[in-house]
């Protein structure tokens, strides 16, 4: 039912959360910036409708009892695919699947109508890693000089989360 897909959502939010704060020592306390990673690989429902209780219990925990900024990072097809025309007010975006490194026309184009790109990524086989830009840095932005956008945090959706820390930084990522 949609309450039990809720409380999954919110479930994971704070799972992810713990153990981010085990994994770190603590450090992962001070990102003001969690970001969902919403991507086909993980494991969604066959019914939009149910992921966006999903999802949206894991923004509820993330800005209601985390006291956290929670955006959604995915690409406008996976989105579409996983959430269909879902679109949470107030929820950056960071949106992957730029062709070049800061294609600055990604930040226009939001994972759903009325939504705000934050970020853009953009994935450098030649290098074989995946280069982000902030929408706040690119020249004549109506958000330039906001700065940068906090460091990425994401956590995963499936059967199993998965939490990744670089412990040298203690830079969490998923």
């Amino acid at each position: 039912t949609g309450r039990q897909a809720y409380h999954a959502g919110y479930g994971a939010g704070a799972h992810a959360v713990a153990w981010a704060n085990y994994a770190t020592g603590g450090r992962s306390r001070t990102l003001s910036v969690w970001w969902l990673d919403v991507e086909t690989e993980n494991y969604w429902s066959t019914d939009t409708q149910q992921n966006t209780y999903v999802i949206q219990g894991a923004l509820d925990y993330f800005q209601r009892a985390a006291g956290k900024t929670a955006g959604i990072y995915s690409t406008s097809y996976q989105w579409s695919q996983i959430a269909a025309d879902f679109a949470p007010p107030s929820t950056p975006n960071w949106v992957a699947g730029s062709s070049y490194l800061n294609q600055w026309s990604q930040c226009d184009r939001p994972l759903w109508p009325g939504g705000k790109a934050w970020m853009i990524q953009y994935l450098n086989y030649d290098l074989d890693l995946e280069q982000n830009a902030a929408c706040s840095t690119r020249e004549g932005s109506p958000d330039e000089g906001r700065g940068a956008v906090p460091p990425p945090f994401t956590f995963s959706f499936g059967v199993t989360h998965q939490v990744v820390v670089d412990r040298a930084s203690g830079v969490v990522f998923a």
